[in-house]
């Protein structure tokens, strides 16, 4: 049975299509099919919807400093020409609009030269046409002003998976501080009373209620429900309501004690930009309780906090576009998809905006969840009728053209922020919620909200504002923005799923900063920025966390700086890039997010300090994709700097990654003249289903550097996708060509793996390797590992895996290796299923001197081994310390009165040496001493 796919309400009555599917049932939907069998949506035409757009005025700006004037424009109404349009405008903080200026139909434009330089203005325009009205709204000026502090962040977060996100939720904290906000932060139980967790908002309002100015719910913060609204015309019901959160003195009741809260509507203005990330109850299931397809919650949660980290630090090139998919139309004046044009205009122009078909009849490339997977688009918008799983006429599911949350996340829709509207999607804390999936992607979503009753604004956000602010207005606003049909205004319904921190144009920050005792004070040196910065800013606090105090009167152009006015003591310097962004709204000076240093202040013969961070910190089995360790130092680079550190994490030195060079040592040397080394690790491509793991390096302490901050970094290991199984597995089977031989020769043996049936998939065969030869030292792959599975890649029906005898000095004899093929479901056990090589020695059998140690002198380093050497000689190694020297001297007989040098003296450069005697086999026996010289 389908989705239930119930029709919006118009003007409070419902109405419903005749034809009812009964062939498929989506997860978790019967009780409302039952219950709304005659709310059913109306077909969707065989044709393109109504010209929705022109209920909106697609007003941007163009801006010009002398003289200065603003240029609005807007393309002109396509079906007809409008009576008129009037263009009203305000103050930013102003709560009503000033005399309106009327221009004829024929205008798709106006200038206003009455502005001033660095101040921002907002516009209305309202078009006046036959039948119906559009209207605009843009946030506009001329170089506004660089926001640097944006006030106090309430970060509430959901304590359970807390503890497995600190690296994550630390990060994010710094990166909010680095945006300009002080974070307040508080963890909280899932299950705690809602009024509880408000109670400890209100007190950091209450202590600063001129700067706390948002909070951020993560997790399965506590969720309020509130009123019985019919937002969707289907059945009165309590709403999920995060809006609670945000309204600092209203009057929230609960008269009957149910846990439901009373409002339909927001009792009071709301003081505080909300926003919630939250992946419970989101298991991605493509059938009536079937198996979950989404990562678990956890891992969800991470991938957000990434997500969000990348986007603020510019690391996702997302051009500056949107993208609409239209599935209601006008709607009886509703034209809920107005809200994606309306903003997408001040946001990137007309020209900018894509429409998508959503036509029953549309080729599949020109569909809005086919847009979405091959293009990128910095915002979104979609509606059809919906269930909560799913909208019509934006997909390729059913008769309706579904899309639903499962194709969000598996196309993995390429939009950083999304509005969506359709039938019951506004509650959002429902099993896979498709508004809550739009932040599940692996890649890109970021926000999401319900937009259409009532109406969205975000075009502050054109010159720099937070998506939050744009919610908080939303919500305060009953008839100061409008649309010719704006339902349930001022509704407790009304959320945004998201960090409401975040902004619409991030600039790449600088790196690599560094800092110096010098005699004028600290010198702080950095990589200036890939953007077209127009300068940086330096600060300074106390505490990595804030608050933080500019240090530089105006921008400075160059990549150093000198704090003069330092005192002794522990300083965090932080520095932003800041770019003039231009926007179809406007231009304003737009601020990076912050790098960070904390050092100690003090003499310029202070050791270095040393600070570690991740330069790529997302690797991945898939392509071997590395990431690096930077570690960085202050001060002098006239001499190297060994820099000490340990690792950490969920994955395991060795086995999930390693160096290029193949080992991982415990130190890296930052050579003379040099500020910085990188560690590259490279990831192990294994065939082990075994999730995202974290590499975690943390500096350890040296008397030779101090260890700054941060002194820890993460990598992300992503993990290879395994296979799917497949119904009609193939045969494999293993032949071996050259089975015989030998050391020193270079003809390597060669095992085959052939499979039958269907090549279009790659397979992964595993295998056991058994025989009385041992794996690395008597045989090797040239590529030097030894896995214990080989991929037949896609279009081929066999692999070959060689190995090569590996040339040692022992006399062993004939040895051999069985490789046998290990049992998996993906295929089936073929004859034959094992193969044997035979590995020759080359090595003649001879009768070794017999060799006496002795190390009886308390100045005597011990020898550690005695290993007989390929020539006759003998090798002998011992324990050394790097810088001393040493001598070998030996005797035939222990009756000889004096020990006869061997060696003379040998400078040891690292903590073992190896010493071959080359005459060894001369003699019948021999005793060795080891003496220390200096």
């Amino acid at each position: 049975m389908n989705a239930p796919y119930c029709s919006l309400s118009v003007g409070g009555s419902n109405f419903c299509s005749p034809r009812v599917s009964f062939s498929r049932l989506r997860p978790r939907r019967r009780h409302i099919i039952i219950s709304c069998l005659a709310l059913v949506l109306p077909m969707v035409p065989l044709r393109a919807l109504d010209a929705t757009w022109e209920y909106a005025v697609q007003v941007s700006a163009s801006v010009q400093i002398s003289p200065p004037q603003i240029a609005l424009s807007w393309p002109p109404d396509l079906d007809a020409t409008p009576n008129g349009y009037t263009v009203y405008r305000k103050a930013p903080e102003a709560n009503s609009w000033s005399d309106g200026i009327t221009l004829p139909g024929t205008a798709t434009g106006f200038i206003d030269a009455n502005v001033t330089i660095g101040a921002t203005y907002e516009y209305q325009i309202v078009k006046a046409a036959s039948g119906y009205a559009g209207y605009g709204y843009i946030y506009t000026g001329i170089n506004a002003p660089l926001v640097e502090g944006r006030g106090k962040v309430v970060l509430i977060v959901d304590n359970t998976y807390a503890a497995d996100l600190t690296a994550e939720l630390d990060r994010l904290e710094q990166d909010l501080v680095g945006d300009g906000w002080q974070v307040l932060r508080h963890d909280v139980a899932r299950d705690e009373n809602p009024i509880n967790v408000k109670a400890l908002i209100q007190s950091d309002y209450a202590a600063d209620p001129a700067n706390v100015k948002a909070v951020f719910l993560f997790g399965h913060v506590p969720v309020v429900r509130s009123g019985n609204l019919n937002v969707d015309g289907h059945q009165p019901r309590p709403m999920p309501a995060d809006v609670f959160y945000g309204d600092m003195d209203g009057d929230w009741t609960d008269s009957d004690g149910d846990g439901v809260f009373d409002q339909n509507t927001i009792p009071s203005d709301v003081e505080l930009e909300v926003g919630r990330v939250d992946f419970a109850d989101l298991p991605g299931r493509l059938t009536w309780n079937g198996p979950p397809t989404f990562p678990g919650e956890l891992e969800l949660l991470r991938q957000y906090l990434n997500k969000d980290h990348s986007f603020r630090h510019g690391l996702m090139a997302v051009p500056r576009r949107a993208l609409v998919g239209d599935g209601f139309g006008i709607f009886r004046g509703q034209a809920f998809a107005a809200s994606g044009y309306r903003n997408f205009a001040p946001f990137f122009g007309p020209a900018n905006i894509v429409a998508a078909n959503t036509a029953t009849n549309a080729p599949f490339d020109e569909k809005w969840v086919a847009l979405l997977g091959v293009n990128s688009y910095l915002w979104a918008y979609g509606c059809g009728a919906g269930s909560y799983t799913s909208m019509s006429s934006l997909g390729t599911h059913t008769d309706d053209d579904e899309v639903w949350s499962t194709d969000i996340v598996d196309t993995d829709v390429r939009a950083v922020f999304m509005m969506m509207f359709g039938s019951w999607l506004a509650e959002w804390d429902t099993e896979d919620n498709i508004m809550r999936a739009a932040l599940a992607t692996p890649t890109y979503g970021l926000t999401c909200s319900w937009s259409g009753r009532p109406h969205h604004f975000y075009h502050h956000m054109a010159l720099g504002e937070t998506i939050g602010y744009g919610m908080r207005l939303s919500q305060n606003n009953s008839v100061l923005y409008q649309n010719q049909v704006n339902r349930f205004t001022r509704g407790v319904h009304i959320a945004l799923m998201g960090d409401p921190t975040l902004r619409m144009h991030p600039v790449a920050p600088p790196s690599a900063l560094r800092a110096a005792n010098v005699s004028e004070g600290v010198q702080l040196s950095w990589t200036l920025s890939p953007d077209s910065a127009t300068g940086y800013h330096v600060y300074c606090a106390t505490t990595p966390s804030g608050p933080f105090t500019r240090l530089t009167d105006s921008m400075t152009g160059g990549s150093s700086f000198i704090d003069s006015s330092a005192n002794a003591g522990t300083c965090t310097y932080m520095v932003r890039a800041v770019k003039l962004e231009d926007t179809p709204s406007g231009t304003y000076y737009n601020a990076s997010q912050g790098i960070f240093l904390t050092v100690e202040v003090g003499s310029a013969n202070r050791p270095p300090v040393v600070t570690v961070a991740a330069a790529d910190p997302d690797a991945g089995e898939e392509g071997s994709d590395p990431g690096a360790f930077i570690f960085t130092r202050s001060g002098s680079t006239a001499a190297p700097l060994t820099v000490y550190y340990e690792l950490g994490g969920t994955a395991t030195s060795g086995n999930d990654y390693r160096r290029g060079e193949g080992d991982i040592p415990a130190a890296i040397t930052i050579p003379v003249g040099a500020d910085s080394a990188t560690l590259t690790i490279y990831p192990v491509a294994d065939d082990e289903v075994e999730g995202p793991e974290t590499v975690t390096l943390t500096v350890s302490p040296d008397a030779s550097y101090e260890v700054g901050s941060p002194g820890s970094a993460t990598i992300a290991i992503a993990d290879r996708t395994p296979p799917a199984v497949t119904s009609d597995p193939p045969t494999v089977t293993v032949h071996v060509t050259n089975a015989e031989i030998r050391e020193g020769d270079p003809t390597p043996a060669a095992f085959t793996f052939t499979r039958t049936g269907n090549t279009d998939a790659r397979l992964i065969v595993s295998y056991d390797l058994i025989g009385t030869a041992t794996k690395w030292n008597d045989y090797r792959r040239y590529e030097g590992d030894m896995p214990v599975s080989i991929i037949i890649p896609a279009g081929a029906a066999s692999a070959t895996l060689v190995i090569y005898a590996v040339d040692d000095d022992e006399v062993e004899g004939p040895e051999t290796v069985t490789l046998t093929i290990a049992d998996d479901p993906n295929y089936l056990l073929g004859s034959p299923a094992s193969a044997s090589v035979t590995i020759n020695d080359n090595d003649a059998t001879r009768a070794l001197p017999e060799v006496r140690v002795t190390a009886t002198d308390a100045g005597v380093s011990g020898i550690t081994a005695l290993i007989p050497g390929s020539a006759g000689g003998m090798k002998l190694t011992w324990n050394s310390e790097p810088g001393r020297r040493y001598r070998v001297v030996y005797k035939n007989s222990l009756s000889d009165p004096d020990w006869t040098d061997l060696s003379g003296d040998i400078a040891a450069t690292a903590w073992s040496v190896l010493w071959i005697d080359i005459a060894a086999s001369a003699s019948g026996q021999r005793y060795y001493q080891v003496q220390v010289v200096n």
